[in-house]
Parts: C-alpha cells; structure tokens; sequence
C-alpha cells in the first residue's frame, strides 16, 4: 500500500498534473463526560433543588413564617387557630408583624455554622475525588 501524501491546497500532485488531490487529517476529537462520582453529585444537586424549591413552595403557601406553623402544630386538640389564616391574623393583631419573624436570628445562629461546614467539606470531598469545583 502506498501511503498518501499530503499537499497544499492550490498544488498539484506530480503524477497527475491536471488534478488536485487534497488528503485531509483526522481531528482531534476531545471527549467531553462526567464521571460517575460527577454523575451522582450532580443528581443530587438536582434534586435537592427541586426538593428545597418544592418545599419552600408550599411552606409559604399555606404559612407565613415558622413562628405560625409551631404555633399551629403545638396547638393541641382544643384549637387556638382555626386555618393558617386565622393564625396569621391573631398573631399580627396581638403581638404585631414582628412577631412573624420570631426565632429567625437562633435559626440562622443554628444553620449558618452547619451550611459552613456541610460546603467546605463538600468542596474538599470533590477535590480528592479528582472533581473541579464549581
């Protein structure tokens, strides 16, 4: 087998004067995948944002703030509350809108610590595994 020569674009090959042979090399093709680990991080992801945006979805249609679904989960059998909106409107007439927000700060004292510590782990987590971080 004779091999093929590779010549310019405008040249002519010297055993066929009249025509144009162009031999054309193959690309360089760069495969573009995820991992596996990749793969189930990513689904993760995925679905804890559905999840969360679900959650803070339907949280926010039937309550307003945390403050309203304790008060409406530890109410008991005799029933302070009759709906979330009576709820809402009891508590904003006797304690104020501010009280809506009660427990926010001990809230975020308690999850900001956790969310720290959960994404720097996480991002350490995926340098060993040979994952860039995002």
């Amino acid at each position: 087998m004779e091999e093929a020569k590779q010549i310019e674009v405008g040249e002519t090959s010297s055993s066929t004067p009249s025509r144009k042979v162009i031999t054309l090399e193959p690309k360089l093709v760069i495969k573009k995948g995820i991992s596996t680990l990749g793969f189930v991080f990513r689904l993760f992801a995925v679905f804890g944002t559905i999840g969360s945006a679900l959650a803070m979805g339907t949280t926010q249609e039937s309550v307003v703030s945390l403050t309203q679904l304790t008060r409406m989960m530890n109410q008991g059998e005799k029933g302070v509350y009759r709906s979330s909106y009576d709820c809402l409107v009891k508590t904003v007439r006797f304690e104020g809108v501010r009280a809506l927000w009660k427990g926010f700060l001990p809230t975020w004292g308690r999850l900001g610590p956790w969310q720290f510590v959960f994404w720097v782990s996480y991002e350490k987590f995926r340098q060993l595994a040979g994952l860039s971080s995002f």
